[in-house]
C-alpha cells in the first residue's frame, strides 16, 4: 500500500506563489512527470528534472489560483538501486481545495 509522503519522510513539499518547490536532501536526481490533469508549467523542460536535490515548479496562473500539481515524482538517492516513484495530487494555493494527497510507490 502506498505510504505518504509525510509519513515516509524525506521529500519536502511547499508552495511559494506560482512555484511548486520539492526538495530531498538524499537525492541526487529528482524529476517531475506531469499527468493529464496537471496545471500548465511554464518550463517543463527547464523545471522539471534536478540534480541538486531541489527542484521549483512553476505554473501558469488559471482562473486565479496556480495548479494543480498532478504527477509522478520520481526521486534517485546514491545507493538505492531502484529508483522511488511519489504519485503527486496537491492542489496550488488559492484553490480552496483540501491539502496534499501524495503517495509512494517503489
Amino acid at each position: 500500500m502506498p505510504v505518504s509522503l509525510t509519513s515516509a519522510g524525506g521529500v519536502g513539499v511547499k508552495w511559494l506563489d506560482d512555484t511548486l518547490i520539492l526538495t530531498s536532501n538524499e537525492a541526487e536526481y529528482l524529476a517531475f512527470y506531469p499527468g493529464e490533469e496537471c496545471a500548465d508549467l511554464v518550463d517543463p523542460l527547464k523545471d522539471a528534472e534536478s540534480t541538486n536535490g531541489r527542484l521549483a515548479l512553476r505554473f501558469r496562473p488559471q482562473k486565479g489560483h496556480y495548479g494543480p500539481a498532478r504527477g509522478i515524482l520520481e526521486v534517485r538517492t546514491s545507493g538505492e538501486v531502484q529508483p522511488t516513484f511519489y504519485e503527486l495530487n496537491l492542489p496550488g494555493p488559492g484553490s480552496g481545495l483540501p491539502d496534499a494527497e501524495v503517495r509512494e510507490e517503489n
